[in-house]
C-alpha cells in the first residue's frame, strides 16, 4: 500500500472510531465510497479493532503494540501495576518504582515494536527531550526514561489521577464560569509549551486530566514537534499518516498543511465549543478529513445557544441556553478562524477572553470602541464607582485623617461634607461621559476613544459647579489617558492647565500627582531637563508629607531616577533605585507589581552601566513576575519582555532578541495600538536585532515603520527619534547608500546634542557611525577627528570600563592603522579587547570585532605575526557561529587571515583564504571599502 492510501485509511479508520459503534460499519461503508479495496482494508481494521483481545491502535495484518507487559513484571526500576491505555506510538502503564530508594506510582509508555523503525525510536528519544524541558504545573512531568529489555524505548511521566475534561464538568454540572476558568488553566499550559518551541497537536479531552484538585494537567506530548520547518517531513512519509485526531483537528493538519501554535488555539476552540454547548463545533456525519477541512473553510459553527446537548454519556451536560452571553461566540469564532492568522494571536491571548467574560471586562474577540469597554466596565463595577470616587477625592485630593480629638473630628466632619459634594460632581461627570459613550444615545454609532475624550472635556469646561481642586484631578485623570494613549500634546496641555489651578490649599498628595504625571510625560517627550525639574519638586514634597522612608516617596524618587539616567547621572539614578528597591521588598508582598518595576529599572541600570550579566538577572527577575502576575498587565508586560530582549541583543544573543521584540510588538499592537510610541520602541528594537543578524531588508522595514509612528507620536525633536534614526542610517550605510546614511546620522547627531549635548553615550553612538561613514568614503582625516570625539564622548559618559566605549577604540585603531600609525593604534586594540574581555562573553561578536582587527594589526606592524594568525583564527570562529560561514563579517576576517598569511609568507595556506573571501566581499555590499581593497591587493600579490 503506497503512502497516500495508507494516510487515506489511517485518517478514515480514526474518523470512523468517533461514529457510535453500532453505525461504523455503514458510515465506513460510505466513506469509502467506489473502493472496494479500501472498504476492505478499512473493514479489516474495524474488526480487529473490536476483537475481544484487540487493543484501540492494531495494524490489520499484525499487533502492532506487540506483547502486552503484565502486572508485576519489572522494567529497569519500575513494577508494572495495571495497563492504562494504548493509541499512537505505544501503550502506557501504571508503574511504580521498585528500586529500594522510595515508591512512587507513575505513568510508564513504551514505544509498541510495529514502530521500532531508527526514525521513530529517535522520535521517541526527542518526545523525551521535549517533556523533559516542559516543567509546568498543568503538564504531567517527565521523570525518566530508558529502554526497556526488549530494546525498546520508555519514559517515566508523573501518573495523573483524575478525570477526563469533558466528563469532569458534566458529572459536576460545573456554571459556565467555572468551565471558562478550567480551560483558561489548559490555554496557560499550552502557552508555556508554545513559548518554549513546543506544539501540543492533539489537544482533545483525552489528554486533558481534571486532578482531585481541580486543576486541569496536559497529557501526551509524544506527537509534539519542535517548531522547525518541515521537521516532521521524513516521520510523516515513513508513517504516511498524520499524527491527530479529527474531531479535534485544525482544517491545516486535516490536509497536510503546516502545523504551529495556531493549530494548537484551533483545538482550544473546539474544545471550548463542546464544554459549553455539550456538541462538537462541526459535526462529523460521514465526512472524510478533506471533506470536514473544507467545510470547516465554508462556515463557522453554529451560535452556542443553537448548538446544545441535554447531556448524554458520551458527551458535556450543556450550560443552559439563557447563561451563555453573546460575547461567548465571538470568543469560539475567533478562535475557530479557518485561516491560523486570523485565531488568537496565541493561547494566552485566548485564556485572557476566557477569564475576561465572567469578570464583565471587555474582550478582544469584539471589535473594540470605548462605549463597549465603559459599558463593561459599569456592569462590573457601577456599584463601586461612587464609592471610589468618594474615598478617592476624600483620602487621596484632600487627604483627611479623622482623629478623636473633638477638633479635629469637627474640622474632618466639614471637610467630608464638602468631600460629599465634590464625589458628586465627579460622578456626575463619569455619568455623563458613559452617556456619550452609549449607543441607543448616539443613533447606534460606537463613540471613537478620542471623540469621548474631546466631550470629556468639553463637559468639564462646561461644568462651573466643580471646585478648582476637583478639576485638577479630572484634568489629571484625561491627561494620564491621553499619555497613554501616545497623544503627548494634549496630555500635556492638561497638565499645564492642572498645574495653573494648583493653590497653597491643594493637598501635598494632588500636588505630587500633577508634578509626577508631568515630570513622567516631559521623559517621555525627550524633555529630560524639565523632567527633572517636575520630579525633584514632586519627590520633595512627598518626602515632606510622608517621609523619606515611605512608599509614596520611593515612587517619586524612582521616577526621578529614570531621568537622571537619562541625563548621565548614573551614580545618583543607580542609589535611587537601589534604595527603592530594598524598601518595596522590606514592605511589599514578593508578588507586588512595583517591586518588578524595582527589579526592571534596576537592569536598566547595571545595563547602561556596562554589567551585562547583572542586567540579565534583574531583567529576568522582573520579566518572571510580570509574566507569574494574575491577571497580567499587558503593556507591562511587554515593557518587560522589550528590555529582556534589549539585554540580550546586547550580549550577542541576536535571533533570542529578535523573538522577544516581535512578542512586545505584538502584545503592544494589540493592546496600544499600532501608532503608539511603545510599539515602535519595540519595533526599533527588532530592526536593530535584524541588522545586526544580517538581515538587513528586515531590519530596513521594521525601523521604517518605527520611525513612521514616531514622525506621528513624537516631537520632531525629541530624543527618541535619534535612536531609530542611527540604526536606520546604519543600514544605509552597510547598503552602500552613503548620502542617506550620513543624513539620518547627522539628524540624529543634532538632535542628541541639543538633548544631552557632547558627553553623552547617545551622542557619542552617533560620532562613532559619522567616523565609519567618512572612513568608508575615503576620507580618513574626519575620520579620525569623528572617532576621537566618540572616545572623549563616550569616557566622560560611561567611564573608561564601559563596554561601548570599546566601539569607539576599536574603529579608531582601524583608521590609525590605515594610515600606517601602527604604535598608535596597537595600544587602542589592546584597550579595546580588554574591556570586551572584562564585559562580554568570549562568544560575543563584538569581541571578534576587535580580535579581527587587533590580530591583523600584530601582523603588520610587529614580529608577532603568529600571535595575530591566531587572534584572527579565534575572530573567524566567533563569527561563523554567530552569523554563518557565508557571512559578510566572516569573509572580511577571512580575507585578513589570508593577507596576514600572505605577508608571513605563508601563500599556498593563504592563497584558498583570498580566493573564497574576494568574490563574495565584492557580491556583497555591507563591507568596509579599505578591508576590501586590501583583500583585493592581497589576492593579486597572491595568485602571482
Amino acid at each position: 500500500m503506497d503512502s497516500s492510501r495508507w494516510t487515506r485509511l489511517w485518517s478514515l479508520f480514526d474518523a470512523a472510531l468517533d461514529q457510535p459503534p453500532g453505525s461504523r460499519r455503514q458510515w465506513a461503508a460510505a466513506a469509502c465510497g467506489q473502493d472496494p479495496a479500501l472498504a476492505a482494508d478499512l473493514a479489516g481494521l474495524l474488526a480487529a479493532h473490536e476483537a475481544e483481545d484487540a487493543l484501540l491502535d492494531r495494524n490489520v495484518a499484525a499487533d502492532a503494540l506487540g506483547a502486552e507487559l503484565r502486572p508485576g513484571e519489572i522494567v529497569d526500576r519500575y513494577r508494572i501495576v495495571r495497563l492504562l491505555g494504548a493509541g499512537g506510538m505505544g501503550r502506557v502503564y501504571l508503574a511504580e518504582r521498585d528500586d529500594g530508594e522510595f515508591t512512587r506510582r507513575c505513568a510508564l509508555k513504551v514505544l509498541a515494536p510495529g514502530f521500532a523503525h531508527p526514525e521513530l525510536i529517535e522520535r521517541f528519544r526527542r518526545e523525551r527531550q521535549i517533556m523533559a524541558g516542559l516543567v509546568h504545573p498543568g503538564i504531567a512531568h517527565l521523570l525518566d526514561g530508558g529502554r526497556t529489555t526488549a530494546g525498546l524505548p520508555y519514559l517515566v511521566m508523573d501518573y495523573i489521577e483524575g478525570v477526563q475534561i469533558d466528563r469532569h464538568c458534566r458529572e459536576l454540572e460545573l456554571p459556565l464560569a467555572a468551565r471558562l476558568h478550567l480551560l483558561a488553566a489548559v490555554c496557560d499550559a499550552v502557552d508555556y509549551a508554545h513559548r518554549r518551541l513546543v506544539v501540543h497537536r492533539d489537544l482533545k479531552p483525552g489528554n486533558i486530566l481534571v486532578d482531585g484538585d481541580g486543576r486541569p494537567v496536559l497529557l501526551d506530548f509524544g506527537i509534539a514537534t519542535l517548531l522547525v520547518p518541515d521537521s516532521d517531513s521524513g516521520l510523516s512519509e515513513l508513517l504516511g499518516m498524520r499524527p491527530l485526531t479529527p474531531r479535534y483537528a485544525s482544517p491545516e493538519q486535516l490536509t497536510g498543511g503546516p502545523v504551529d501554535t495556531a493549530s494548537d488555539v484551533f483545538s482550544l476552540g473546539l474544545l471550548l465549543y463542546e464544554l459549553v454547548s455539550g456538541q462538537p463545533a462541526f459535526a462529523r456525519g460521514s465526512d472524510t478529513p478533506e471533506a470536514l477541512a473544507a467545510r470547516i473553510r465554508a462556515a463557522a459553527p453554529p451560535p452556542l445557544r443553537r448548538s446544545r446537548s441535554t447531556g448524554s454519556d458520551d458527551g458535556v451536560g450543556a450550560v443552559p441556553a439563557e447563561r451563555i452571553p453573546a460575547e461567548l461566540d465571538w470568543i469560539v469564532r475567533r478562535a475557530l478562524k479557518a485561516e491560523p492568522d486570523e485565531r488568537y494571536a496565541s493561547a494566552a491571548a485566548l485564556a485572557q477572553d476566557l477569564r475576561a467574560l465572567p469578570a464583565h471586562r471587555p474582550v478582544q474577540a469584539r471589535p473594540d470602541s470605548l462605549g463597549y469597554r465603559a459599558r463593561k466596565f459599569v456592569r462590573r463595577r457601577w456599584a463601586a464607582v461612587a464609592v471610589t470616587a468618594v474615598f478617592a477625592v476624600t483620602v487621596t485630593v484632600f487627604g483627611i485623617r479623622l482623629g478623636l480629638e473633638t477638633e479635629r473630628t469637627r474640622v474632618a466632619l466639614a471637610q467630608s461634607r464638602l468631600a460629599g459634594e465634590r464625589a458628586e460632581a465627579v460622578a456626575d461627570f463619569l455619568r455623563a461621559l458613559f452617556r456619550a459613550a452609549d449607543t441607543t444615545q448616539s443613533a447606534g454609532r460606537e463613540i471613537p476613544a478620542h471623540e469621548l475624550l474631546a466631550r470629556g472635556r468639553s463637559e468639564l469646561d462646561a461644568r462651573r459647579d466643580i471646585d478648582p481642586h476637583t478639576r485638577i484631578a479630572l484634568l489629571d485623570t484625561l491627561a494620564e489617558v491621553h499619555r497613554n494613549m501616545g497623544e503627548y500634546d494634549r496630555s500635556l496641555a492638561l497638565l499645564q492647565e492642572a498645574a495653573t489651578l494648583l493653590d497653597a490649599e491643594a493637598s501635598p498628595e494632588l500636588q505630587v500627582r500633577v508634578h509626577m504625571n508631568t515630570g513622567a510625560l516631559r521623559e517621555l517627550r525627550g524633555e529630560h531637563r524639565q523632567a527633572r525639574t517636575e520630579l525633584e519638586q514632586a519627590l520633595a514634597t512627598s518626602v515632606r508629607v510622608h517621609g523619606a522612608d515611605s512608599l509614596p516617596a520611593t515612587a517619586a524618587s524612582e521616577r526621578l531616577a529614570i531621568t537622571l539616567q537619562s541625563l548621565g547621572e548614573m551614580e545618583r539614578a543607580g542609589r535611587l533605585f537601589l534604595a527603592a528597591h530594598a524598601l518595596r521588598s522590606r514592605l511589599l508582598p514578593d508578588s507586588d507589581p512595583r517591586l518588578a518595576e524595582s527589579a526592571l529599572r534596576i537592569g536598566s541600570w547595571h545595563w547602561l552601566s556596562g554589567r551585562l550579566e547583572d542586567a540579565e538577572r534583574w531583567y529576568a527577575q522582573a520579566l518572571a513576575m510580570r509574566r507569574a502576575a494574575n491577571p497580567r498587565d499587558l503593556p507591562e508586560l511587554a515593557r518587560a519582555i522589550d528590555a529582556y530582549g534589549s539585554v540580550n541583543h546586547a550580549l550577542g544573543r541576536y535571533p533570542e532578541a529578535a523573538t522577544h521584540f516581535r512578542e512586545a510588538a505584538a502584545l503592544r499592537r494589540r493592546v496600544l495600538g499600532e501608532q503608539h510610541r511603545h510599539t515602535a520602541d519595540s519595533l526599533g528594537n527588532l530592526g536593530a536585532s535584524l541588522y545586526d543578524q544580517g538581515d538587513d531588508d528586515g531590519a530596513e522595514a521594521a525601523l521604517r515603520e518605527a520611525l513612521a509612528i514616531y514622525e506621528v507620536a513624537v516631537e520632531a525633536g525629541s530624543p527618541v527619534l535619534s535612536k531609530t534614526l542611527n540604526n536606520l542610517g546604519l543600514v544605509r550605510h552597510r547598503q552602500r547608500a552613503l548620502a542617506e546614511a550620513g543624513a539620518l546620522f547627522r539628524r540624529a547627531l543634532e538632535i542628541n546634542l541639543a538633548a544631552h549635548g557632547e558627553n553623552h553615550w547617545m551622542t557619542a553612538g552617533n560620532l562613532n557611525n559619522l567616523g565609519l561613514l567618512s572612513e568608508d568614503g575615503g576620507d580618513l582625516d574626519a575620520a579620525e577627528r569623528w572617532l576621537r570625539r566618540t572616545v572623549a564622548a563616550q569616557e566622560k559618559a560611561t567611564g573608561a570600563t564601559h563596554p561601548n566605549l570599546a566601539y569607539g577604540l576599536t574603529n579608531l585603531g582601524r583608521i590609525l592603522m590605515w594610515r600606517g600609525q601602527h604604535a598608535e593604534s596597537l595600544p587602542l586594540f589592546e584597550r579595546a579587547l580588554e574591556i570586551r574581555k572584562a564585559a562580554l562573553p568570549a562568544t560575543h561578536p563584538s569581541r571578534a570585532e576587535t580580535l579581527a582587527w587587533y590580530g591583523y594589526a600584530r601582523c603588520v606592524a610587529r614580529d608577532e605575526a603568529a600571535a595575530g594568525i591566531a587572534m584572527l583564527r579565534e575572530a573567524l570562529e566567533i563569527r561563523v557561529a554567530a552569523f554563518g560561514d557565508a557571512a559578510q563579517a566572516a569573509q572580511i576576517t577571512r580575507g585578513l587571515l589570508g593577507a596576514c598569511l600572505l605577508d608571513t609568507g605563508d601563500a599556498r595556506a593563504a592563497r584558498p583564504l583570498l580566493e573564497r573571501a574576494l568574490p563574495a566581499l565584492e557580491r556583497g555590499s555591507a563591507v568596509n571599502a579599505p578591508a576590501l581593497a586590501l583583500v583585493r591587493e592581497a589576492s593579486q600579490r597572491a595568485a602571482r
